[in-house]
């Protein structure tokens, strides 16, 4: 499509013309009566309903259908890992970045300002005086 400027033109006006379709809404909802999500009246199909999409999905292995298959009857509920992974950069884990933070707090309360009223370091230098260090 990036090599065919007819294909982009004609995209450029479907585009448009949806937009125009809705008005003040933006975009046009689907036929129907505007069953889309985020309307008051979406319903959200069943299991069923996914697994003849799925189908009728053509360009699928049979181990992907069996893998779609277990994922839509039988989900597995997401852990916490789940969610953070979301979040941290490729080759590090929430506990690394846990143990970076712990690291860097106990540097600043070790080396952070020396004030006589500062009760931390005074707490580990009474410490360390009975430890006999």
């Amino acid at each position: 499509m990036a090599q065919d400027p007819l294909n982009q033109q004609a995209f450029a006006e479907d585009v448009a013309a949806a937009a125009a379709a809705g008005g003040d809404q933006g975009f046009a909802m689907p036929p129907g009566g505007g069953g889309g999500p985020g309307s008051p009246d979406f319903k959200m199909p069943s299991a069923d309903e996914i697994w003849k999409m799925v189908e009728s999905m053509d360009g699928i292995s049979d181990d992907e259908r069996a893998e779609l298959r277990e994922s839509i009857f039988n989900p597995k509920p997401s852990s916490p890992e789940d969610l953070l992974r979301q979040y941290a950069h490729p080759g590090h884990s929430s506990r690394e970045y846990m143990i970076f933070f712990v690291m860097i707090a106990l540097v600043l309360l070790v080396f952070g300002k020396q004030s006589s009223d500062n009760p931390i370091p005074k707490a580990l230098r009474s410490t360390l005086a009975k430890c006999g260090t």
